[in-house]
């Protein structure tokens, strides 16, 4: 009840969205890079050192786990079900100072949103062009006050969308090695 004391009576998308990037500048003060205060404090700062350049070698483009989401892909569309995907995106600043490709994650959205848009899974909100958007995330990956109201709105016409999904579930594609490791985009 104290936290929607807070929330303007009528609802305006630039007026919160003026209160989500106050409230993500005040809860990231003790940090360079946007990340709430008590997971920087408690996990970020003990490893902060050795995360320096960490993830220089990372590669999300190339995986088995393709396949195992196609197998996902496949139960949600026999049981004919609507989803909403979201993909976050990873906060620039830290991804900047662990090294983390930003374009190696650009060509993951590609390659995931080819997954699932030629399946007819077209409900995918790709938030990945908002990695240096200020108080976008919380945390290293993981979405924050401003990305929880983008992700209200979508979700908002995702809710309002009455139509019912086709899926064409390309099996073949998609548990294959070659997709498993399919890296052009």
């Amino acid at each position: 009840n104290r936290s929607l004391e807070e929330l303007p009576n009528n609802y305006s998308f630039e007026t919160l969205d003026k209160l989500a990037f106050e409230d993500g500048k005040k809860k990231t003060s003790n940090n360079e890079f946007e990340i709430s205060n008590g997971f920087y404090t408690k996990r970020v700062l003990p490893v902060k050192d050795q995360m320096k350049d960490s993830q220089v070698d990372f590669d999300y483009l190339s995986s088995p786990e393709y396949s195992d989401f196609q197998l996902l892909l496949e139960e949600m569309a026999d049981n004919e079900m609507d989803v909403l995907f979201m993909i976050p995106p990873v906060n620039k600043k830290w991804s900047d100072y662990t090294g983390l490709s930003q374009d190696m994650l650009e060509t993951f959205s590609k390659k995931i949103n080819y997954q699932l848009n030629s399946q007819g899974f077209h409900h995918v909100v790709d938030f990945t062009d908002k990695a240096s958007e200020p108080y976008f995330m919380e945390d290293t990956i993981h979405i924050g006050w401003r990305g929880w109201l983008a992700f209200d709105q979508e979700l908002t016409q995702f809710i309002k969308d009455t139509s019912q999904p086709k899926y064409s579930i390309k099996s073949e594609e998609f548990l294959s090695k070659d997709w498993q490791t399919k890296r052009d985009f």
